[in-house]
């Protein structure tokens, strides 16, 4: 039994090598296709308006849900992400809904939602 598990393991190692390499380069580059999606915190700044007064609290993070490739999504940390400039001088009254085109991500990721923290 020794002998043949010696042999197994040595015979054509060169080319037993080549093929495990192969192997995890095509499972790597499989899987880093896959689309998937990760929720991250992402700030709010405000620029409030001098002559009106807020009723409501404004949030100081919202959660944002990240949709993207396997691998850049495993790369993206909050840091990555521009906090979200809202200029409340020039938003109606009313509840005010930030938009995507607010959020600034690495290219290849985009916004799949966001919620208030």
């Amino acid at each position: 039994m020794k002998e043949f598990l010696r042999r197994a393991f040595t015979e054509n190692a060169a080319l037993k090598t080549v093929a495990f390499i192969l192997a995890v380069t095509l499972f790597i580059l499989v899987r880093g296709d896959k689309e998937t999606e990760r929720n991250i915190p992402v700030s709010v700044a405000y620029v409030k308006p001098q002559d009106q007064t807020l009723l409501g609290d404004v949030p100081g993070s919202v959660e944002v849900r990240v949709r993207g490739p396997w691998t850049r999504i495993k790369r993206l940390d909050a840091s990555d992400v521009d906090p979200i400039l809202v200029d409340l001088t020039r938003a109606a009254e009313g509840e005010l809904r930030i938009a995507e085109d607010l959020i600034h991500l690495p290219p290849g990721l985009r916004v799949a939602s966001i919620k208030p923290d």
